[in-house]
């Protein structure tokens, strides 16, 4: 099995709108997933996870300049260009992964956090409805494999308004996770190749200890 490492972020060019309105979705499909209609077998890869650009590209019908596109505009962050070594860019999905080995293999683009690489503060968002279950169960990870979660801005205390990863469409009120007594209780925290911040929880929950609204 390939490691990922040798892998790195790269910078994303403007790029081109593509002519195929789908490219998103079917690119996040296939990186998250593995499902295409398109025959994939032929495209070099790391584990299922990175793709080769310029292959992937010739599979899919596209150019470069229009992943590109894709990549820098798409709202959630869900994808990044990598470079290896000499210079070869990849395509990845930076979480979502479905799939026990594809899972795993993914966890590669993810880097384990020290205690003292965590903020102190991070945050979750939810529905309003949502709030008073979570503050009394705990924070689940639900069908997820993690809890999604995003920074802090410069006070230390409030979340990053310019994060573009890590909140749903539809979240309406904020959850403060205490980072020092989520570890101090067993919570291991990682942070995906876009910023993400993720976690599993204890058993797949951040206990209700850790948790305040905003």
């Amino acid at each position: 099995m390939k490691s990922m490492l040798p892998l790195t972020l790269h910078s994303i060019p403007e790029g081109l709108v593509p002519t195929n309105p789908r490219l998103g979705r079917q690119l996040t499909a296939f990186l998250r997933h593995g499902k295409s209609r398109i025959p994939t077998n032929g495209i070099p890869h790391f584990n299922h996870i990175a793709y080769q650009l310029d292959k992937l590209c010739s599979t899919f019908g596209s150019t470069p300049d229009e992943v590109f596109h894709v990549v820098r505009n798409c709202p959630k962050q869900r994808l990044s260009i990598l470079k290896d070594p000499s210079g070869t860019l990849w395509i990845a999905a930076n979480q979502g992964h479905s799939g026990e080995e594809r899972i795993k293999a993914a966890e590669e683009l993810m880097h384990q956090l020290e205690p003292s690489q965590v903020p102190k503060y991070l945050f979750h968002g939810t529905k309003t409805s949502s709030v008073d279950k979570i503050l009394s169960t705990g924070l689940s990870k639900m069908l997820r494999h993690h809890v999604h979660m995003i920074g802090p801005d410069a006070s230390g205390i409030n979340p990053n308004s310019e994060a573009k990863s890590g909140f749903r469409k539809d979240s309406n009120a904020i959850i403060r996770i205490d980072t020092k007594e989520a570890i101090k209780m067993g919570c291991v925290f990682f942070q995906s190749i876009n910023g993400v911040y993720l976690t599993a929880g204890i058993d797949g929950i951040i206990p209700k200890e850790c948790l305040s609204p905003m």
